[in-house]
């Protein structure tokens, strides 16, 4: 009886993927269409050389998108408010255009309808930038001085201080209140960078004029292990940039994100840190001492700490009570003699403070020694920064503006492709109750807070987007109402998310979902030190996507992670590889254990099938959901294929009962009554079949090879749970 269930319920969800599998195929169709359709269109031109009193033709093109837009809704407004078939296309020639002082809207003005499409396009792919920041021109940058490290020196107090934070190295002796030591024009290796870049000295030259000349990387080697850094610095107050935010970042997972950064070629600089990080890539960190006071004070062993001159500015980035949260904390006083912090109170640790807890120490000049790193000082306005050891000749110093680049606000039936997005302090691209809009063949790179987000998304279409170089979360898509199931019909696909949560380390994922009826397709996820996916649905497809080398710096987490639901349900993830999901940093609070794809606290409802787990902790886990079917999967080189627990019988029984937060979710939607009633009716006998057990969750049909183990319960175990193991063979492929 139990298996027939079982059974029946695959059968269901099986019909519904392929029902979502058509429909994406069909949306495809469509957009093919569109863009045929798209050369008969009013076309209108933009290009940086062009002027916004022209027509906007291509040979007197507009030189602002946002005169193409007024262009638009005048277009619309002499045809009745309607866009003329089969639509309109603004065609932007390459080049940086500048949203520094307000991003680029769009509102339902500027929509199109159905079959009159208005698009937004690049025309040359890669070459079309809009950016939320301002170049800051060579010709105002002037050398501060020189510091020399040993070029290997990892972590934090493993040898003396001169190893592993570097001297600063000087000629005169001549201390300036910063705490360094400076080289002046009259040395050899402090010319060597002004000099090949054209970089006037601010004594002997009172006037600066505009100098082209290549750019020099920053570091030198001099022998013996060790390198020279040149740190340049640029009064922004001078270029009118005065607004810098500050590096507060709220409690878990928030994002609240406005600080000014500084990017060369496009890649972010790392705010100047200590311990620094390592030769290897990875990030070294000190560790809580002695706590003194859970929320404001701990001690530490540390000597470089307990030397830094002025501790004003400074900041700590840590894992504070568990390995799975992290947040930023301000200092208001460093006691070096005592090796104690003690921290603001409007900026408490999240979870507490805790022995051993590792963190770092960030934003004061004093650490800034390394290629590729940068120091702002809030109150003078000036900007310290290296080169990275990798900078480009023609690369561009630039500082992060405004908050947003491109912002959507209930509009529909709009195209955006092949426009890059730079330079944002906090989110990119924002997107809120869109109808039939794409986002299409676009880089989104070098941003402080999230890349797209798209929520009251209805059949949105995010299509090949490559993010990377983002402070914390990557993409996002949420669309559909949960009350009445009514499916948002929208997809992400074909997109790639790396180096993201670079700011926010945990619970900012590569890819964000949400909502009722979406599909995330094909996607690549790589390289985060927490989830790659995260979120809540019901009925979304999860397929083809490829995730590797994630939660290699966290615990307790997974590479697609979900949780703490009955009713997030009818979600099917098929054909997707996961490889080499491991905790691979040094944690230090809690055992490390992450999971290919974990189904935290009881949620329930998945379908898992045909996907591929190669070198990971656990595969797949199920924390005491119901439902959940998992079959013809392969394992290999798992440390156990596969897990249940019963955690609704133990320390999440309150939260299963009937008087508990899931039944109260429950009638939130009002589960007995249509649509809920009749989509998911396994919800109206719940209470009677065995709550709090993860009943009729299967593991049937995977094969594993190179495990340790396949589960780490046993057959009978999970059978007295009401669930189902069988027919699971180790067999390698």
């Amino acid at each position: 009886m139990q298996w027939c269930v079982v059974l029946a319920a695959a059968s269901f969800l099986l019909a519904s993927a392929r029902g979502r599998s058509v429909e994406v195929q069909r949306g495809m169709s469509e957009s093919a269409t569109g863009s045929a359709a798209a050369a008969a269109a009013t076309q209108y031109y933009v290009s940086t050389s062009g002027s916004d009193s022209g027509d906007g033709s291509q040979a007197h093109p507009f030189r602002t998108m946002t005169r193409a837009q007024t262009a638009v809704q005048a277009l619309k407004k002499a045809h009745n408010g309607h866009v003329p078939a089969p639509g309109v296309v603004v065609n932007v020639a390459s080049g940086t255009y500048d949203f520094s002082d307000a991003p680029l809207q769009f509102t339902s003005e500027d929509s199109g309808e159905a079959g009159a499409i208005v698009t937004y396009r690049g025309l040359d792919t890669g070459a079309v930038v809009l950016s939320g920041g301002k170049a800051i021109p060579t010709s105002s940058w002037q050398f501060h001085s020189t510091v020399s490290v040993q070029a290997n020196a990892d972590s934090a107090d493993s040898a003396s201080d001169d190893s592993v934070h570097g001297k600063q190295q000087h000629a005169d002796q001549h201390t300036h209140n910063d705490g360094y030591h400076h080289h002046h024009k009259d040395d050899n290796d402090a010319r060597s960078i002004m000099e090949v870049m054209g970089i006037p000295d601010q004594a002997s030259t009172p006037e600066r004029t505009e100098k082209s000349a290549p750019h020099r990387v920053s570091k030198r080697h001099t022998g013996a292990g060790s390198l020279t850094v040149d740190i340049m610095k640029v009064n922004l107050k001078k270029l009118n940039i005065t607004n810098y935010g500050d590096l507060g970042s709220g409690q878990l997972g928030n994002c609240a994100n406005n600080k000014l950064e500084a990017f060369y070629a496009g890649k972010p600089l790392v705010l100047a840190r200590y311990p620094n990080i390592g030769s290897d890539g990875k990030p070294q960190f000190m560790n809580i001492a002695k706590v003194i006071n859970s929320n404001t004070e701990f001690q530490y062993k540390d000597s470089r700490l307990s030397a830094v001159k002025n501790a004003s500015s400074m900041w700590l980035h840590g894992y504070w009570g568990q390995d799975w949260a992290d947040n930023y904390v301000r200092v208001v006083k460093l006691d070096g003699a005592a090796s104690t912090v003690t921290t603001d109170t409007k900026t408490p640790p999240v979870y507490g403070y805790h022995k051993p807890a590792r963190f770092y120490a960030l934003n004061i000049l004093e650490f800034l020694d390394s290629p590729g790193e940068y120091y702002l000082d809030r109150d003078t306005g000036i900007l310290y920064f290296t080169l990275p050891s990798d900078a480009r000749e023609d690369g561009e110093l630039t500082v992060s503006i405004q908050p947003t680049v491109v912002s959507l606000k209930n509009v529909s039936f709009l195209t955006l492709d092949n426009l890059n997005v730079m330079h944002s302090r906090s989110l990119a691209v924002e997107s809120d109750s869109t109808v039939n809009v794409t986002f299409s063949n676009t880089a989104i790179v070098g941003h402080g807070g999230r890349a797209l987000s798209a929520s009251g998304a209805v059949q949105t279409l995010i299509h090949n987007i490559t993010a990377h170089g983002i402070g914390c979360a990557g993409l996002s898509l949420e669309g559909g109402d949960l009350h009445s199931l009514t499916r948002g019909n929208s997809t992400m696909q074909y997109c790639t998310v790396y180096d993201f949560a670079r700011w926010k380390r945990t619970y900012n994922p590569g890819v964000s979902f949400g909502g009722v009826g979406n599909d995330y397709l094909h996607n690549t996820i790589h390289g985060g030190p927490h989830s790659a996916m995260l979120g809540s649905c019901n009925d979304c497809l999860f397929a083809y996507n490829n995730i590797s080398n994630m939660c290699f710096e966290s615990t307790d987490t997974g590479a697609f992670y979900t949780g703490r639901s009955w009713i997030r349900r009818g979600n099917v993830m098929h054909n997707n590889i996961f490889s080499h999901i491991r905790t691979t940093e040094h944690t230090v609070l809690g055992a490390p254990s992450v999971q290919a794809i974990y189904l935290d606290d009881q949620m329930s409802g998945y379908h898992i099938y045909n996907n591929t787990f190669i070198d990971c902790q656990k595969g797949t886990f199920i924390g005491g959901g119901r439902r959940n079917l998992v079959h013809d999967n392969y394992y290999e080189n798992c440390d156990a294929a596969v897990h249940m627990d019963a955690r609704g019988l133990g320390w999440q029984k309150t939260s299963c009962q009937k008087s508990g937060s899931f039944f109260q979710e429950m009638e939130s939607v009002h589960y007995d009554q249509p649509p809920w009633s009749t989509h998911y009716p396994e919800l109206l006998t719940i209470f009677s079949e065995h709550p709090c057990y993860p009943a009729f969750s299967a593991f049937t049909n995977n094969d594993y090879c190179k495990c340790k183990k396949f589960a780490d319960v046993s057959t009978e175990q999970i059978s007295k749970w009401f669930g189902t193991s069988s027919n699971n063979v180790e067999k390698c492929r």
